[in-house]
């Protein structure tokens, strides 16, 4: 019984610092559009597409995509994982 009540503090004290920030939580969609930093979504007539690629770049498609854009003068949003941009850099 002892022990419990040594290790019963020691759980709550890393349950406590293991937690993520309130305000990470309790911030809304509302707070970033504010900031101007998010752009969820625009109000238009036109007919238009947004492109995005996710968790690249990849060795032999991003620069096959980057091509594909180039020739037909497209944009596109790139959301990138940091391990793999270090081992695709090219010096």
């Amino acid at each position: 019984m002892k022990k419990l009540w040594v290790i019963i503090p020691f759980l709550l004290i890393q349950l406590f610092l293991c937690q993520s920030p309130i305000f990470a939580i309790t911030r809304s969609r509302e707070f970033y559009e504010k900031t101007g930093n998010v752009i969820w979504e625009v109000d238009t007539q036109e007919k238009i597409v947004a492109i995005t690629f996710d968790d690249g770049p990849h060795p032999i498609f991003t620069p096959q995509i980057l091509d594909i854009l180039d020739k037909y003068d497209a944009k596109a949003t790139f959301f990138v994982v940091g391990s793999k941009v270090e081992s695709t850099l090219v010096f």
